[in-house]
């Protein structure tokens, strides 16, 4: 705790108890005093918010960012909150996947302190559909001789067997 000794301003450091003591020195015509009175100092909730993009492509990755009101709000760790989409998380680092496009909710939680209460701060996020990129194969490069076949295929970077039917045209 600082205390200004001339205004009696205080400014709480850390939470706990604390006795204040306030003085008068005395003059000619008083006697010095002093009385004391106990303060509790409470602790604070801070204020967190999410800083990180709130869009995402499926397959897509980011690294949730959050600020806060104060230097040191405990541990953060990261969750979701599924809907129409779906996201996953890295709780301790905040390491966010774009599984299904829709729309999910991220949450941020500090874990408090001695200082400072647990807080949850929450974030809409939007999966966006991505374009996958295909490659087309084939044993013999892009030259083929005329009355022959030539088997090529294709691959894709869309995971999980998604990307819908693959076909040729």
């Amino acid at each position: 705790m600082f205390t200004n000794s001339s205004t009696g301003l205080i400014h709480a450091i850390n939470a706990g108890t604390i006795t204040l003591t306030a003085i008068s020195s005395g003059d000619t015509d008083y006697y010095s005093a002093s009385t004391s009175q106990l303060i509790t100092i409470e602790k604070a909730t801070p204020t967190l918010v999410i800083t990180s993009a709130n869009t995402i492509l499926v397959d897509g990755v980011l690294t949730a960012t959050v600020s806060s009101s104060v230097p040191n709000p405990g541990t953060i760790t990261y969750s979701v909150v599924n809907s129409t989409g779906i996201i996953i998380v890295v709780s301790s680092s905040g390491k966010v996947t774009g599984v299904q496009a829709g729309a999910s909710t991220l949450k941020a939680t500090s874990a408090g302190t001695s200082n400072y209460y647990p807080v949850t701060v929450s974030q809409a996020m939007t999966i966006n559909k991505a374009t996958p990129t295909l490659t087309i194969t084939s044993p013999t490069g892009s030259t083929m001789i005329v009355n022959h076949s030539l088997t090529v295929t294709f691959t894709t970077s869309a995971t999980l067997n998604r990307g819908g039917a693959k076909s040729y045209a």
